[in-house]
């Protein structure tokens, strides 16, 4: 194995990826067997696996095959979605008890086909990430399903608990391994071979996934401390629920990579990814012309004015709970990343986000998400940040001013952050609609607006925090 290149992770996955993909699926199958067999919570899991694998898996299937013509594209999105909201509707009725039993709800359809537009309309900004990644949301829902039985092996978890463990392992580990297919295409855009660039691309992801464990870690037991609301778990549930989330990633990111170094790919993937790099950044050009450094710099000086006000106008402030929460992202971001300026990017934009989109909650009378659904939000929106950050963290180079290394960043990042936040949303709506978990969708609703704020946000304050520390 090329440890010396790919690493451990990126060895096994890419020169042993039947075995590992084979021993994965088995362990974890048995795992939640052997977690759910006593808990009258199984078959709520099962069928959120079932609506999970539907709504994630197929719209990802189903936009691979998806032709290049925008006007072909249109019409394959509404034909396909077309029939796959009718015959939610009325198969169930016509088809035998044994197969209803695996049929995905109606809500679950529509998120697939809402996510099937998104990834086809997309496709020119996106390249084949979607495609490629195509065995992300089926090992990620595997994930799910076995970290969910790891938690309940602890002791009287609550459903409660399991829900957001399933959400949260199920929305992280499809945000891994759509970074495993991105970094797939562009080591293979730059003229690697299938087996080194799979390689590369779980070497890569990794950071990522440690990342998602440590704030999955950090972020719920904010939950157990001091002047926090109370939340029906327990340290051991904790511990139980961030491993089961580290085994999900760490799934995901193998079983992604490995289905790659066996795919059949061509030269065209190359090509598409070129085209998507040459159409960001030409869709990129005008913003960061209008864009300098002082511009930058005035615009976070205004967002920096704006949350501090947000923290004193708020009916709700910000708790020293809260505050500690975004100073543990923002350590984790800084040494996962090994990057001191990424640890200030997350903090900076996590700070904003939060205090400006509850401020947005309060102004419109919306009621606020409940604790257990905001620190999801938070955990999920910190990782998808981290994303952005690595590419920026990647861009940076001596011979790149603040302005090329935001659109570098930019190129290599937004569409990550897209598809993964499309995902993210996915898996959250989808835990609702399946009756896991009651609060998944107003985890969803919070991670949009984080989601949506953080990327309106993410280049001016990359350019600012480069001009600061002297690269103009």
């Amino acid at each position: 194995m090329d440890t010396a290149r790919h690493g451990t992770i990126g060895a096994l996955a890419a020169n042993r990826p039947l075995l590992i993909s084979v021993v994965l699926a088995f362990g974890l199958t048995a795992l939640a067997v052997t977690g759910f067999i006593r808990e009258s919570s199984a078959l709520t899991v099962s069928d959120f696996a079932i609506n999970a694998f539907f709504a994630l898996a197929a719209p990802a299937l189903i936009a691979r095959f998806a032709p290049p013509k925008l006007v072909n594209r249109l019409i394959y999105v509404l034909a396909i979605s077309t029939v796959l909201i009718v015959g939610s509707i009325y198969a169930p009725g016509v088809s035998p008890k044994a197969f209803a039993a695996f049929a995905p709800s109606v809500s679950a359809v529509q998120i697939a086909c809402v996510l099937l537009i998104w990834f086809v309309l997309l496709r020119p900004l996106v390249g084949d990430i979607v495609g490629l990644g195509v065995a992300a949301p089926v090992a990620a829902v595997l994930g799910a399903f076995g970290a969910s039985g790891f938690l309940a092996l602890e002791a009287a978890p609550g459903e409660g608990v399991i829900g957001a463990i399933a959400s949260l392992s199920l929305a992280l580990s499809c945000l891994v391994g759509v970074g495993v297919a991105a970094d797939f295409a562009q080591a293979f855009a730059r003229g690697g071979d299938v087996h080194d660039a799979a390689g590369v691309a779980a070497y890569n992801a990794t950071s990522a996934a440690v990342y998602a464990t440590l704030i999955t870690f950090g972020v719920f037991v904010a939950g157990l401390l001091p002047a926090a609301e109370t939340i029906n778990w327990s340290f051991r549930a904790i511990i139980y629920g961030a491993a089961g989330v580290a085994l999900a990633v760490t799934t995901t990111l193998l079983v992604t990579a490995s289905a790659l170094s066996l795919a059949q790919v061509s030269e065209q993937t190359a090509v598409t990814e070129n085209h998507r790099r040459q159409n960001v950044r030409r869709w990129w050009r005008p913003l960061r012309q209008a864009l300098p450094p002082s511009s930058a710099l005035a615009f976070v000086a205004i967002l920096m004015i704006i949350t501090v006000t947000g923290l004193f106008t708020a009916y709700e402030p910000i708790t020293l709970v809260k505050v500690a929460l975004l100073i543990a992202c923002a350590l984790f971001a800084g040494l996962t990343f090994v990057s001191i300026r990424t640890g200030i990017y997350v903090f900076t934009a996590l700070l904003s986000a939060m205090v400006i989109v509850r401020w947005i909650y309060e102004i419109a009378g919306t009621p606020s998400p409940s604790l257990l659904a905001e620190l999801t939000g938070l955990a999920v929106t910190a990782a998808l940040y981290g994303q952005v950050a690595i590419a920026w963290r990647d861009a940076r180079n001596p011979s790149r001013n603040a302005r090329e290394a935001a659109e570098r960043a930019m190129i290599d990042g937004a569409h990550r952050y897209a598809i993964s936040a499309a995902f993210v949303l996915g898996a959250l709506f989808v835990s609702d609609v399946s009756g896991l978990w009651s609060d998944g969708a107003e985890a969803a609703f919070y991670t949009f607006a984080m989601t949506l704020f953080g990327f309106l946000i993410a280049a001016p304050l990359m350019t600012a925090i480069s001009a600061v520390f002297g690269r103009e």
